[in-house]
């Protein structure tokens, strides 16, 4: 009887096609939302002007950061600490989480929206927008308290599908208000009657579930409780500054409202690829991250499979975004964003180094060694903020353009040396990178020279052709990627996307 061939322990690693395909669907789950935002802030650059995207863009900006570090950070470190409570069947210290955790969130609800009251406040203009934004962040917070028992006990499956629905709602009544002439104002409060109507929906799965006993029972440690808030307290505070562009804080304080619609829009676009590779990328690495210390080897030729591929394909988004994005941006907002439009073409190039840096920051997340995660980020967050206060002031959409460049760059090379002092070595393949930048390059130019030679949305249609048509060739003629590379990608990827790689082989 003959031998069956060897499993390749770096497919075995990352679980092939279900895991590569969870985070296909977990990246259209993140990326079809921002579709439909983008959408609605060419609406309003078209029907209301950047000025007002620009302020749109502010105010949406501070509600992020305070919600994400005053409201989300309790929901993260609620429902990683009440799932171990309920895996342990610890009763008692269920029912004092649950307790911490409605108390938390109303306080963190009520302190964002106070601040963005006060800063509504002393507000020249616009002062309802931020009053109707500090509403919808206290709604948000009450709508996730309610949310962490329910996922904590069943999973993410029955919020995520109401949260999709109020996602892909709030835009479209946000659009319809502006066509029905209700203004800005219109848009921040349709954005309220949502949240309102999903806090409802999330009210009604919390009611489904048994109440905590009322007892009073001993607290437990409060330490590790506070360790675990202030740990995902400092992930999406410098989420917020490196990843959500804190410039734009600095461009409002410094310079005018159009100027920050600039960087708003180009920033918006660039996001799209940049969250597409790190949403693939955290669906691919977990499991990596559980085999690391048994099996540190096998770990280290799948980290070595998964930086060659990304890398990549960040050289291959990166010069499709550089080709093509600019022309979408004047066809979709207009000539008022040609500015913008040039912008999109300077923060393609972090496509280059921000997938290697998700990929290293995954793998020791996963692992659980957040330290090094956190020293990179923060070090990339001072970095930005420093930059935005020096450059900023004196050189407007330039040093917006340098800050959120260098604080990017900064990161990725921080955890990545980090990782290769660690002995993982990604093994790059600079032969086969450099075919890749050698195809990107020649792709990019022919659309680019199209796109000048046709105008309009079929100008864009025909650039974004000739560019896929062009990379594809490439890739194949030049065998960019390793046969047993593309193998293992067309293996992992669902039918016809698999097929489709299948046909760049040699």
């Amino acid at each position: 009887m003959s031998e069956q061939p060897a499993a390749d322990p770096a497919v075995e690693v990352t679980a092939r096609r279900g895991t590569v395909s969870g985070g296909l669907w977990n990246a259209a789950a993140t990326v079809l939302p921002m579709g439909s935002t983008l959408a609605l802030s060419i609406v309003i650059s078209r029907e209301l002007g950047a000025a007002v995207l620009g302020e749109q863009s502010v105010i949406a900006y501070v509600a992020s950061l305070l919600v994400s570090v005053f409201i989300f950070s309790f929901t993260t470190a609620s429902i990683q600490l009440l799932a171990t409570a309920v895996g342990a069947r610890d009763d008692d210290r269920l029912a004092w989480l649950a307790r911490w955790s409605g108390s938390a969130h109303l306080s963190g609800g009520v302190l964002a929206a106070a601040l963005m009251t006060g800063i509504g406040i002393f507000r020249d203009d616009y002062k309802l927008l931020w009053f109707l934004a500090a509403a919808t962040a206290l709604v948000d917070a009450l709508g996730w308290s309610r949310t962490v028992r329910d996922i904590a006990h069943r999973g993410w499956t029955r919020t995520s599908r109401r949260r999709l629905v109020a996602q892909a709602a709030a835009p479209l009544m946000s659009i319809a208000a502006i066509y029905l002439g209700w203004g800005i104002e219109g848009v921040f409060t349709a954005q309220l009657v949502v949240a309102v109507g999903l806090l409802t929906s999330l009210a009604f799965l919390d009611r489904t579930l048994p109440h905590p006993p009322r007892r009073r029972a001993g607290r437990p440690d409060w330490r590790p409780v506070a360790r675990t808030w202030l740990m995902f307290t400092g992930s999406l505070l410098i989420s917020q500054i490196v990843q959500r562009r804190i410039e734009l804080v600095f461009l409002d304080q410094y310079h005018d409202g159009p100027t920050v619609a600039m960087f708003s829009v180009a920033a918006n676009v660039i996001t799209i690829p940049v969250v597409l590779t790190s949403t693939l990328i955290g669906a691919s690495l977990p499991a990596i991250a559980a085999r690391y210390v048994q099996d540190p080897d096998v770990v280290t030729a799948v980290m070595g499979r998964t930086a060659r591929v990304v890398c990549t394909l960040g050289v291959l988004l990166s010069a499709a975004t550089l080709a093509v994005g600019p022309g979408l941006v004047r066809t979709a907002y207009g000539a008022e964003f040609t500015q913008a439009a040039e912008i999109v073409r300077y923060l393609a190039l972090m496509l280059l180094v921000v997938p290697l840096g998700q990929v290293c920051t995954t793998l020791w997340t996963g692992i659980g060694r957040l330290t090094p995660v956190l020293w990179s980020g923060g070090t990339a967050a001072a970095v930005d903020v420093l930059l935005s206060l020096v450059l900023i002031p004196p050189f407007s959409l330039t040093g917006a353009i340098i800050a959120t460049f260098a604080a990017q760059t900064v990161g990725a090379v921080l955890i990545l040396g980090y990782t290769v002092r660690r002995g993982i070595a990604l093994q790059l393949a600079p032969l086969r990178l450099l075919a890749a930048v050698l195809v990107s390059a020649v792709a990019a130019a022919a659309a680019i020279l199209v796109r000048a030679e046709v105008d309009g949305l079929l100008g864009d249609l025909a650039a974004g052709t000739v560019f896929l048509v062009l990379a594809a060739v490439g890739v194949r003629l030049a065998r960019v990627f390793a046969p047993a590379d593309l193998g293992w990608l067309a293996d992992a990827l669902p039918g016809p996307v698999g097929r489709g790689v299948r046909l760049l082989a040699p």
